[in-house]
């Protein structure tokens, strides 16, 4: 992947003073339904000395969200409430803490927060200097919120079966089997099998892969052995999976741990819980602006609207991928 450069020192900062400054920010009291979620106005959050303030210009919302403020990673995930989601960020640099170099005011950035942190559902946030990515000027922040979590995770599920020529991908046509498609070709599998819901006529090749199948294709013979299989949805879907799975082949899932049925065969079964990779994210969106990889089109919303895109996403019936605007 591309070599990223440093970003250059700031000559004059902004005067801001985050301590008597408010902002908007869409967040949750308690755990529950969606409508917990409420937009208040809140202090700036306090700038440590390594961090940098950020303009938050998209954020991205992935289905973690919808889990935390529902409560149902609690005690995994446990946080201080009030408590605002939304972990993938893009924006602009604001100022910086006292001992961080580099990040002038003005800088384009995007990121991915430490889950345990209050998120970037509001107008500023304060970032670890770390965790930042310089984001190119040619990928607008929507489009850079909306890709952080899918494409790191698209990035590391194509890592983890690397070596395999034929993979199977139950959820290929959401915004990670959409990365996953990309990042698995650059590693050099041959041939992508899609396990869709229900067969649209939709174009295999467009979306990235070799063949589309459903699940009736696949009882009737119709996909053959693979070497490695991305579990994108989990549940039962796991025992249509797995019969496929030469022996002692690969198989990774991204929304539960795997069983003991798992491991037959001499499989080599793995769940993956995607982390902050800021060098790994520059070369992403360096790749999106040389035109190397395409990203998701996204749709967005206000602060306003979080709590019903919350409860659209829970309902099915949301866009594939949509990104609050503060």
């Amino acid at each position: 992947m591309a070599d990223v450069a440093a970003p250059t020192a700031a000559r004059d900062e902004p005067a801001i003073d985050v301590q008597s400054l408010h902002m908007r920010a869409c967040r949750f009291g308690a755990y529950g339904p969606p409508h917990v979620l409420a937009v208040e106005q809140v202090r700036l959050p306090p700038l440590g000395e390594h961090e940098v303030l950020v303009r938050v210009l998209g954020c991205g919302i992935n289905p973690l969200d919808l889990n935390v403020r529902a409560g149902r990673v609690a005690s995994l995930m446990p946080r201080e409430l009030p408590s605002i989601p939304g972990w993938d960020l893009a924006g602009n640099v604001v100022k910086r803490g006292k001992s961080v170099e580099g990040w002038a005011p003005g800088t384009p950035v995007a990121a991915m927060l430490d889950y345990r942190a209050s998120g970037a559902a509001c107008e500023y946030v304060a970032v670890p200097a770390l965790l930042l990515a310089e984001r190119p000027v040619a990928v607008a922040p929507s489009v850079a919120a909306g890709l952080v979590t899918p494409a790191l995770t698209g990035r590391a599920l194509a890592q983890t079966v690397q070596g395999a020529a034929r993979v199977l991908v139950a959820g290929a046509l959401g915004n990670v089997g959409h990365w996953f498609a990309q990042f698995a070709r650059e590693n050099g599998a041959r041939t992508l099998i899609g396990l869709v819901a229900r067969d649209r006529g939709m174009d295999a090749a467009g979306a990235g892969y070799d063949r589309l199948v459903t699940a009736e294709t696949m009882r009737e013979g119709q996909v053959g052995p693979v070497d490695a299989v991305v579990d994108l949805v989990g549940g039962s879907t796991r025992a249509l999976l797995r019969p496929w799975l030469v022996e002692g082949g690969v198989l990774v899932g991204t929304t539960e741990p795997p069983s003991d049925a798992d491991f037959a065969r001499g499989i080599r079964a793995s769940m993956l819980m995607v982390r902050p990779d800021p060098p790994a994210l520059e070369a992403i969106l360096r790749g999106v602006a040389e035109g190397r990889y395409a990203a998701s089109e996204v749709a967005t919303i206000g602060l306003d609207d979080v709590a019903a895109l919350h409860a659209a996403m829970e309902a099915g019936i949301a866009p594939p991928k949509t990104v609050i605007v503060p």
